[in-house]
């Protein structure tokens, strides 16, 4: 068992908004300087992506960070954070609302049967983002993966992988229950490929 923050941040501005993303970090205070820091941290991801959003969406963290019980996934406090300004996004062509790209986070952790992997949706990107095939253009793709990169590495908690902990089913088919279980991430990925946002909470 181990307590972790949530932190959320809030995309606005375009059609079919607002959208959440939520990251993991691992808490070891537990306090409100650790919050604001997860948050700091958080920020140095969506700073990077900004110059491949398009304008006028703005991503911002939302106030309330969420204090959890990874095992349990239990509310523990709720810590507000102010003063961490918003990333605006700066792409100023045209876009497709559910279109962009998606970072994997990888770690060593296993859960249940299964090493965690996480993912964070980068959606909706500019056109200017996009080779003629569909594909992600060189330069933005090594972008977004130096933002992952950047965030991950940078100073404060530590960014990592929660996996849920899952409620036991009668079936059929029968579900046993499952603890959840936080992962640091040690490692990320962009694949070269248009990735397709299905809920606006990924």
């Amino acid at each position: 068992m181990a307590n972790i923050w949530q932190v959320t941040y809030g995309w606005t501005g375009l059609v079919g908004m607002p959208g959440y993303t939520n990251l993991f970090y691992a808490a070891a205070t537990g306090d409100g300087t650790e919050a604001l820091a997860a948050v700091t941290k958080a920020k140095v991801l969506f700073d990077g992506l900004a110059a491949w959003v398009p304008s006028p969406c703005v991503m911002a963290p939302l106030t309330d960070v969420r204090l959890l019980d990874d095992a349990t996934g239990d509310l523990i406090d709720i810590f507000t954070v102010t003063g961490v300004a918003s990333s605006t996004a700066a792409a100023t062509a045209e876009h497709a609302a559910a279109s962009g790209a998606c970072i994997d986070w990888l770690t060593t952790t296993v859960h249940g049967t299964r090493r965690l992997q996480g993912r964070t949706y980068a959606v909706p990107l500019s056109t200017l983002a996009y080779q003629n095939d569909g594909s992600i253009g060189t330069t933005p793709l090594l972008q977004i993966a130096t933002a992952a990169e950047a965030m991950r590495t940078h100073a404060g908690p530590v960014f990592g992988v929660w996996g849920r902990p899952r409620k036991a089913k009668v079936g059929p088919p029968v579900v046993t229950a499952r603890a959840g279980l936080w992962g640091p991430a040690v490692s990320s990925r962009v694949p070269d490929m248009a990735a397709q946002l299905r809920s606006r909470r990924d």
